[in-house]
C-alpha cells in the first residue's frame, strides 16, 4: 500500500492514522499453526516451530522457536484425555491477553507488565494445527471415534444409542466377547475358558511389553540427566577453585592488580553458583525418574503375578478338559 499524494501535501492525516492501524493490526499475533520441535512429557512443555511466515521487505522469513510453550489437553478435576506428542504434531498456537509468567509459577494471573499478544505467552493446543491439504482419513460420520492411532484402524467407536465396538491389532474386542457369550449362552464351557484366559494372557503380554518400553525410556533419561548433574557439579567445583585462586592472588600485597583478581574472583563464584544450581536442578528430575521407575517397577512385577496366575488358571482349565474328553472318548 502506497501513502501519501504526489504534490505539495504528500502525507494527508487520514491516510496516516489508516496506516498506523494497518500497522498495527499486521504486527499483532493471533492464532497461528505450529509444529512440535520437543516435548518434555514431564513439564507438558514444548519447543514449537511456528508455521506461519510474516514478509518483512516483501520477503517471507521463518519465525524463532518458541520455547517453554505449555501444551493443553483435555482435562478436568475428575479426568481428562492425554496424547503422545512427538516431534512433528502439530498444535494451534494461541496467544493469551496479557503477561502469563505470574500465572504459570504461582497460579495467580496478574500481570506484570503491559505486555499483550505477545509471543512470550503463546500456549499450544492439540485442537488444531492441520491444513486442510492433510484432512483426518477415515472419518467417521455416524459415529464417534477415539483414534489409537491417525489412521483409525484402531480405537473406540460409540454410537448415539449406547453401542461400541474397539478394534485393536488382536481383533475386534466386543465381537469377541459377543462370540463367548453367545456360544456359551447356558454355561461357560471349559474351552471357552480357555479361550478368554488366552486372550487376558495376550493382554497381559501387551501391557508388560509397553511397560517395559516405559521402564527403558526412563531408565535412558535418567541417564543422561546423571550425566548432566555430574557435569555441572564438576564445573560448580572448577568455579570454586578458581576463584579462590584469584582470591589468593588479590590478597597478595605486591601485585598492582589486585582489584582485577578480585573482580575475576567474584565473577568465577557467580558461574560457580549457577553451575551448582543447575546441578540441583538435574538431582531433583533423578528423584522424579526414581520415583517413576520405583512405580513401573512395581507395575512390572504386579503384572508378571497377574499373567502367572492367569497361565496357572489356564494350564487348570486345560487339564479338566483333557479329563472331560477322556471321559466323554469311554462313553
Amino acid at each position: 500500500m502506497s501513502v501519501g499524494y504526489l504534490g505539495k501535501t504528500v502525507n494527508r492525516p487520514n491516510e496516516v492514522a489508516h496506516q498506523q492501524a494497518q500497522t498495527e493490526v499486521e504486527t499483532r499475533f493471533g492464532e497461528m499453526p505450529g509444529e512440535i520441535v520437543e516435548f518434555d512429557p514431564v513439564t507438558q512443555k514444548a519447543i514449537v516451530k511456528p508455521l506461519y511466515m510474516p514478509k518483512h521487505n516483501g520477503v517471507p522469513i521463518e519465525m524463532p522457536f518458541l520455547e517453554e510453550v505449555p501444551v493443553r489437553f483435555d482435562r478436568v478435576l475428575k479426568g481428562g484425555f492425554t496424547y503422545p506428542i512427538e516431534p512433528g504434531d502439530r498444535v494451534m498456537l494461541r496467544p493469551q491477553m496479557r503477561n502469563t509468567e505470574r500465572f504459570h509459577t504461582e497460579d495467580v494471573h496478574i500481570s506484570t507488565d503491559t505486555r499483550a499478544v505477545s509471543l512470550s505467552d503463546m500456549e499450544a493446543f492439540i485442537d488444531g494445527g492441520e491444513s486442510l491439504v492433510n484432512p483426518i482419513p477415515n472419518f467417521e460420520d455416524l459415529y464417534t471415534h477415539w483414534r489409537f492411532e491417525d489412521e483409525g484402524l484402531y480405537g473406540w467407536k460409540g454410537s448415539f444409542d449406547g453401542r461400541m465396538r474397539c478394534d485393536l491389532a488382536a481383533g475386534e474386542f466386543m465381537d469377541t466377547v459377543a462370540e463367548f457369550c453367545e456360544s456359551h449362552a447356558a454355561t461357560v464351557s471349559l474351552s471357552g475358558n480357555i479361550q478368554l484366559l488366552d486372550i487376558l494372557i495376550d493382554l497381559t503380554d501387551d501391557l508388560i511389553t509397553q511397560n517395559q518400553t516405559l521402564i527403558d525410556s526412563f531408565t535412558r533419561l535418567r541417564v543422561q540427566t546423571n550425566v548432566l548433574m555430574l557435569t555441572s557439579q564438576s564445573d560448580a567445583t572448577g568455579w570454586t577453585d578458581s576463584a579462590t585462586a584469584f582470591t589468593a592472588l588479590a590478597s597478595e600485597p605486591d601485585l598492582v592488580s589486585g582489584s582485577i583478581y578480585s573482580s575475576t574472583s567474584s565473577s568465577h563464584t557467580s558461574r560457580a553458583s549457577r553451575a551448582s544450581t543447575t546441578a540441583g536442578h538435574h538431582d531433583t528430575s533423578l528423584a522424579t525418574y526414581d520415583n517413576r521407575l520405583s512405580e513401573l517397577e512395581t507395575t512390572k512385577t504386579n503384572l508378571n503375578t497377574r499373567r502367572a496366575e492367569l497361565v496357572e488358571s489356564r494350564d487348570h482349565f486345560r487339564a479338566l478338559s483333557t479329563t472331560f474328553r477322556a471321559m466323554e472318548l469311554r462313553t
